[in-house]
């Protein structure tokens, strides 16, 4: 949004201006309350009370803010014709959106706020049709969580335009032809729009065009061809792989190699329904030093009965190689039973692994080995495994001295249908070596599992959490011998509930 309103134009790489100009301001405490993703990305911020009303005094003649809701009378703001940002917060049943906003002839931002009990649809968004032309000088317009189910054609006319925001418009279907009209648009964010079937043909056009994101758009059957001719893209958060009969008419992850300014530290890239890859004889992805996390996504099968073979699942994960330098890993919907490619042993500097609903699979990769800096481990939804031994620890007879996962510090189980055993033998039972940095251990929904691996005491463990595991709970809230097991972990909390 700042590039949007030309703050940042002089500089030469405006994204990393603004990052460094983000970082001077939290140094002087202008922005507070960091919080951090699990990729280290900052997600949000706070910014202090006082300071917030006193840069509202300083940009009240500037600056709108306009609740919408019965009595429009009392809520029309003075001075219109000097107000350059805008932002309406529309009241439940809102009767419809103040024409006043079009005699803001200078407007450069236009946010309107939809709240969960709002209903911004199609018949309220008629007001846009004749009137778009009269905000010719629109450089942002944030419009999230709203009822439409298209974007009025008339956007087109925005020609300035360089931010446009839908954000979980949850009924949005289409964007019309006339958003390639955009020519100065930057950033298009269309993320949790999940019933939207199709992006214009003609994106190609939009030349300027640095952030694409499109995660949570899972009815999208691909990406236009034409965003591969989009040399400036800097930000493209998600690769929707097309089904073979139409993978001529849509991106391919080989058209990704043409976007020299694509960047992924800061971001998350989801590769969702790679069941349809066809080309598995070299993994497109080893060439991508600056990926930091990626998502494969299998799952976005049209029919629910369809059996897709193992092999090619298989041949599927391997061709996805990603360069070793990969710091985070997710796998989600896979359906074969194998999930150690061989490109596993390569991730030296993977710092968190997600296993989540691969349903098919009934054991787990010796990861305790595989991966030295793995710091965080989140297996999720994996149903046919019934047992979890020595092997994910990954230590043979012959690794007497090896440390198994040395850098792990949070663990987590969750939704495990059919697990029952977590067994530690006698040779890892007396180890310190299994572990030594685990600090949290959370295991949920895992309703068959009947007992905890004795090696635990040999953690430095501090908080485990247990919740929806009743057998589980049932035997440590029963037999003092097991409790007195993990009576040394500082803080035990089963179904809500802490231990003292």
């Amino acid at each position: 949004m700042w590039m949007s309103q030309g703050y940042l134009s002089g500089s030469q790489n405006p994204e990393e201006e603004g990052e460094k100009s983000f970082k001077i301001l939290t140094m002087r405490s202008f922005f507070q309350d960091l919080r951090i993703g699990f990729d280290r990305t900052i997600l949000g911020c706070k910014m202090h009370e006082t300071l917030h009303d006193f840069a509202q005094f300083l940009t009240r003649n500037e600056c709108s803010t306009m609740g919408v809701g019965v009595d429009m009378e009392k809520t029309e703001p003075p001075g219109v014709e000097k107000i350059r940002h805008s932002t309406l917060v529309l009241a439940p049943n809102f009767p419809q959106i103040p024409t006043s906003i079009f005699d803001q002839s200078n407007l450069r931002s236009l946010f309107i706020d939809c709240t969960s009990n709002t209903s911004l649809g199609d018949e309220n968004m008629v007001f846009f049709h004749q009137n778009f032309r009269y905000l010719k000088h629109l450089r942002t317009l944030f419009l999230t969580s709203s009822k439409m189910t298209k974007v009025p054609e008339q956007i087109g006319q925005l020609i300035h335009l360089r931010y446009l925001n839908v954000y979980n418009s949850m009924n949005l279907q289409e964007l019309p032809d006339e958003v390639c009209d955009l020519c100065n648009l930057q950033t298009l964010m269309i993320e949790g729009c999940r019933r939207l079937q199709r992006l214009p043909e003609g994106m190609g056009k939009l030349v300027n065009l640095r952030h694409l994101l499109v995660n949570g758009c899972h009815a999208l059957v691909g990406l236009p061809k034409g965003i591969g001719g989009l040399t400036q893209l800097r930000t493209l958060d998600t690769m929707v792989v097309p089904k073979k009969s139409e993978a001529a008419y849509f991106l391919s992850l080989r058209d990704l190699k043409k976007l020299n300014h694509l960047r992924f530290q800061s971001s998350v890239f989801k590769i969702t329904k790679c069941c349809n890859l066809i080309n598995r004889s070299k993994s497109e992805l080893m060439y991508w030093e600056c990926l930091v996390t990626l998502i494969l996504d299998f799952g976005g099968s049209e029919k629910k009965e369809e059996i897709r073979d193992e092999e090619d699942e298989f041949g599927i994960l391997e061709a996805l190689q990603p360069h070793p330098s990969l710091m985070y890993l997710g796998i989600t919907e896979y359906k074969g039973t194998n999930l150690y490619p061989k490109w596993m042993m390569g991730l030296d500097k993977l710092r968190g692994l997600h296993i989540i609903h691969c349903k098919q699979c009934e054991s787990l990769p010796p990861l305790g080995s595989l991966l030295p800096s793995l710091e965080e481990l989140v297996i999720d939804g994996l149903d046919k495994v019934k047992k979890i031994g020595d092997e994910l620890l990954g230590l043979g007879v012959e690794q007497a001295e090896a440390v198994s996962f040395p850098k792990l510090k949070g663990l987590g189980f969750y939704n495990m249908r059919d697990w029952e055993d977590w067994e530690g033998t006698a040779r890892t039972s007396l180890r310190s070596g299994v572990m030594p940095c685990l600090d949290v251990l959370r295991i949920e929904n895992c309703g068959n599992l009947k007992s905890l691996p004795p090696f635990l005491k040999l953690t430095p463990l501090h908080t485990l959490c247990i919740n929806a595991c009743g057998v589980l709970s049932q035997s440590l809230q029963k037999s003092e011998e097991e409790f007195t097991e993990i009576s040394h972990i500082p803080c035990i909390i089963i179904d809500g509930q802490e231990t003292i």
